[in-house]
């Protein structure tokens, strides 16, 4: 009895030490270990949500910073003008502020002004005097640039007002004012906004809402906003911070000045939804953990397998979305990117259509020199489309379907190149099937892939080369094969081609290619490229017709 007696208490004191080892070697660090995932996890949701805030910030201050530039250059090219306000070139100028508002949409009226304030010309035919306006004053004293967004009492509605003086010699003899549309700068401001609580606004100095509000209705100019972003912004400080927001509700929320406006941009996003997937995990996470530490109490060995698993699959969903937030952030740098060499080749092609334009509307009705500048100007609206494309990679499109012809689309295709194809005297056979049924797709789109597949083919064929350019069908798709006879493309880079950046030319953008990859994906068609050396180099669309011609029906 007293062995027994002493081997329970022997089993007990080992249970005991067992217990114990188990508490102090398994579970204690395992509940630590669970303490700092989940803090770890806290801290990376938190780390990115303020860098996607602030990337996001960046990326629309710099969009707005852009924008207004351009609009700069508009009266910069207008005011540079020479003898602007003789009367025998005041018609041409007066057509050439009549050109520029109407090639962009964003111009409310374009006005000339004397030193006085007083009208000399206006685009929409009205006569007011900005004698009184402080941008005025700031014109006169020689300064360009850009009024806030306020009541104006010239237009008696809220307004934004760019300006530049007119020199002559050094003496300023009138006044460049252009109204830009407040529509035009909210969405710029709303584009790309992050979920459905997400909001960018602007705000003056006498934190007064500038642009629409998500929660407001008709707040511009009307209604005052507070918030620690708003504070924190109107001393010069920029950055990121979790606050309540102008309703009273947690938000992260980015926020910078902007100079040029006289305001400051805040974005933000309620608490709730940026932290969502934080949430669910947390919600997840404690009732599990619980009941993981009760069943570790009676199977330690099973249970500390599960406990692996379970944190395993945790830092893949963590590494997932980090990987997935990094994703977006390049992404969102390549937007930048684009957008910024985008505006850098318009600004130069603005100009030059601008000028081409006002040759154009000099010329008499009959002159056979308007065929000529029709032409440029075509070429030079190519080019814009032809930039706006590089947009595409980061910022895919959807395609606007419609039914379409292919042929027209080749032979349109083939009229922008003739100039390169009759300057490298390369032999261009045309092969198309014309029974062929018409395709729904975006034509554009389509006229961009065999565009950019015909420039590379031209680009990469000898002087007096050849060049096939055969379109037909079979039962599923409308196919298009323009072949290099005198090229060959080694394996190695076929399988590359049509990766994002990989070019083989000292000048390309590595883009053309895999845009085009991203518009057939779109339209569920095909590209492919084959290559040998006894046949050349061919790269083949398909464009699926029954499949879509069957939707239309219905």
């Amino acid at each position: 009895m007293k062995n027994e007696s002493k081997n329970g208490k022997n089993y007990k004191k080992v249970l005991f030490y067992v217990n114990v080892s188990i508490i102090v070697f398994i579970i204690l660090p395992i509940i630590i270990m669970l303490f700092l995932s989940y803090n770890i996890y806290r801290s990376n949701i938190y780390r990115i949500v303020s860098q996607n805030l602030l990337s996001t910030l960046e990326y629309k201050k710099k969009s707005l910073e852009t924008w207004l530039n351009e609009r700069k250059s508009d009266l910069n090219f207008i005011s540079s003008q020479k003898d602007i306000l003789k009367k025998n070139t005041q018609t041409k100028i007066f057509n050439q502020l009549n050109l520029l508002k109407n090639a962009y949409s964003c111009y409310d009226k374009i006005l000339l002004v004397d030193t006085n304030g007083m009208t000399i010309y206006s685009t929409d035919g009205g006569n007011y005097n900005f004698k009184d306006e402080k941008y005025f004053q700031k014109a006169i004293q020689g300064e360009n640039g850009f009024s806030s967004i306020h009541l104006s009492f010239v237009m008696k509605e809220p307004a934004f007002f760019g300006y530049t003086p007119i020199k002559k010699n050094s003496d300023i003899i009138a006044i460049l004012v252009s109204q830009i549309k407040l529509d035009y700068i909210s969405e710029i401001t709303q584009e790309l906004i992050l979920g459905e609580t997400g909001e960018v606004y602007l705000v003056d100095a006498n934190k007064t809402l500038l642009t629409k509000s998500k929660f407001i209705e008709g707040g511009i100019l009307h209604h005052k906003v507070k918030s620690v972003g708003i504070e924190k912004a109107l001393k010069g400080v920029a950055g990121v911070d979790e606050y309540p927001d102008y309703r009273g509700v947690k938000v992260f929320g980015a926020y910078d000045i902007i100079p040029e406006m006289h305001c400051v941009m805040i974005i933000e996003q309620d608490k709730d939804e940026a932290l969502e997937s934080f949430h669910r995990f947390r919600d997840k996470f404690i009732p599990i953990t619980i009941i993981i530490l009760i069943i570790l109490l009676l199977l330690v060995f099973f249970v500390s397998k599960r406990i692996q698993n379970y944190l395993e699959k945790r830092d893949n969903e963590i590494l997932r979305h980090q990987e997935k937030m990094i994703y977006s952030e390049q992404m969102a740098s390549v937007g930048m990117m684009s957008t910024a060499l985008a505006h850098e080749i318009n600004n130069p092609l603005t100009t030059i259509k601008v000028l081409i334009q006002s040759v154009f509307s000099e010329l008499p009705k009959n002159d056979e020199k308007k065929k000529d500048l029709s032409v440029i100007l075509e070429e030079i609206d190519s080019i814009s489309k032809l930039s706006y494309r590089f947009l595409q990679y980061a910022r895919p499109k959807e395609p606007e379907i419609k039914e379409s012809n292919l042929n027209e689309i080749i032979k349109k295709v083939v009229d922008l190149l003739n100039y390169h194809i009759e300057k490298n005297k390369i032999e261009l056979i045309l092969k198309l099937n014309e029974k062929a049924p018409p395709v729904r797709m975006d034509s554009s789109q389509i006229g961009q892939v065999i565009l950019n597949i015909l420039l590379n083919a031209i680009q990469a064929e000898p002087y007096q080369g050849k060049i096939e350019i055969k379109s037909d069908c079979d039962e599923e798709y409308c196919i298009v094969k323009i072949t290099n006879f005198n090229t060959y493309l080694p394996e190695d880079l076929r399988k590359k081609i049509f990766e994002p950046f990989f070019t083989t030319k000292s000048k390309g953008t590595g883009l053309g290619l895999a845009i085009s990859r991203t518009i057939m994906e779109k339209h569920s068609g095909i590209i492919e490229c084959e290559s040998n050396t006894s046949e050349g180099t061919s790269f083949i669309i398909k464009l699926p017709f029954k499949k879509s011609n069957s939707s239309a029906t219905n």
